[in-house]
């Protein structure tokens, strides 16, 4: 699920796990050098058990992406079904976009 096609502020995608899943990070990868202005700049991560009550689990500023290159950010620790990123600006781009994200749960032990 997500916002418009050509939409950067305060556009959205939202991930339905199926069922709830324990996260605390998100690695995000951006796509190729042509569309790396349109990764977002200003975004930040929300969780929700049944996508009508939302936390904010994560907020980041971002500019120094590199192409197909990954970044794992550490989110606040959440049970959660839904998981949305809202993007608030890109990096120049008239669209935000991504080429993979993944969520997990990173143990310490």
């Amino acid at each position: 699920m997500g916002t418009l096609a050509n939409a950067h502020s305060n556009s959205w995608i939202q991930i339905d796990f199926g069922n709830i899943k324990k996260i605390n990070m998100i690695q995000l990868t951006p796509r190729n050098t042509q569309y790396i202005n349109q990764t977002p700049k200003n975004f930040y991560v929300q969780t929700s058990k049944d996508s009508q009550n939302w936390i904010t689990v994560g907020e980041f500023d971002i500019s120094d992406w590199v192409e197909f290159n990954p970044k794992m950010l550490q989110l606040k620790f959440s049970e959660a079904r839904y998981c949305k990123i809202v993007h608030r600006t890109t990096n120049g781009g008239l669209s935000a976009c991504w080429a993979e994200i993944l969520y997990g749960l990173r143990e310490v032990k």
